[in-house]
């Protein structure tokens, strides 16, 4: 059962992180801070950014 639950574990573990990847790719194309602060704010909402 703990081998089912480590594989289940590095799945999300993968896909946190290429969501954290993205996120960070669209708050790196900000121009300014006023951009910035907006991307963060449709993030934090979960609006879709890409």
């Amino acid at each position: 059962m703990s081998k089912i639950f480590e594989i289940f574990k590095s799945l999300i573990s993968t896909d946190d992180q290429a969501q954290r990847r993205e996120e960070e790719a669209y708050l790196a194309q900000a121009v300014d801070n006023y951009d910035l602060e907006r991307r963060m704010r449709v993030i934090d909402r979960g609006q879709r950014y890409l």
